[in-house]
Formats: structure tokens, sequence, C-alpha cells
């Protein structure tokens, strides 16, 4: 699993439906810089036809009018080549927007140190991150039962 917290400060994230490419350049250099800086530019990579899973959570003290989902496109996108070959591979997505004024507790599971790391920058007064993650898939997270 490859995971990383990037902080927007007064910025909100990307959306798939912008037309602004210079806007979109800058926010894909954003993305992938966090992630070199985050694995000292060895960023793990998964070859060519691992199926994978992904989840963008965007943390917000202000609330937003952006849709979920056209967060999530924009960072897939930009993983491109960085992560995985083609964002084809992420075969199971998920894209959350959490205005932390209405939630008192969220749970997401990860790595003790990715935790703490998160909560230090979601429990600020004015927060605007991304949680971004991105993992092999793994058959126990589809349940289907076959008769």
């Amino acid at each position: 699993m490859v995971s990383a917290i990037i902080q927007l400060g007064k910025t909100t994230p990307f959306s798939y439906n912008s037309t602004d490419k210079k806007k979109k350049r800058l926010y894909v250099k954003r993305i992938q810089e966090a992630f070199s800086r985050i694995y000292n530019g060895k960023i793990p990579k998964y070859r060519r036809g691992v199926e994978l899973y992904g989840q963008v959570y965007f943390f917000t003290s202000e609330g937003t009018d952006l849709d979920a989902d056209n967060i999530s496109k924009p960072v897939w996108d930009a993983l491109k080549g960085e992560v995985y070959d083609d964002d084809k591979q992420i075969v199971s997505r998920a894209s959350t927007v959490v205005y932390m004024k209405r939630h008192d507790s969220i749970s997401i599971d990860g790595t003790t140190e990715m935790a703490a790391d998160l909560l230090q920058v979601i429990t600020k007064k004015n927060v605007k991150c991304l949680y971004i993650e991105c993992g092999r898939l793994n058959e126990t997270m589809i349940q289907i039962e076959k008769e």
C-alpha cells in the first residue's frame, strides 16, 4: 500500500470537470511531489496487470460543493506512471468528502503512523487536506456469494 496526506492550505482539490489546464498541471505536480517526498523519490510501483484499490478522502472544516467522485479522478490521473502504469488497474475506487463540523469520528483502516499523522492534520481548526491510498486489491475486499 502507498499513501499520502496532502495539506491543501486555502486551495480546494482540483475537480475533474475543471477546464483550467494550468491549475491541473500544478495540482498533478503537487500530488506527485508529495508521494515522492514521502517515499524519498522511490515510490513503490505496481506492475501492469495488478488489480488495485484506491481511496481518496477530502477533509475540510469549511464544507464544499465539490462532488466526491470528481475529486478522485484527477488524483488517479496524477499517479499514473508514478504508482501504476494505467489507472484502469484501479478496479475498486472510493472517494469521500468529510466535512469535519458534521462528523465527530471517522474510521479509516491503515497504519498506526499514518493514522497519527492524519489525526494531527484533521484536528486543526482550519483543515483542507487529502488522504490518498492505493494498494493491491485483496479478494476479501469484495464479498459476493456465488450459488
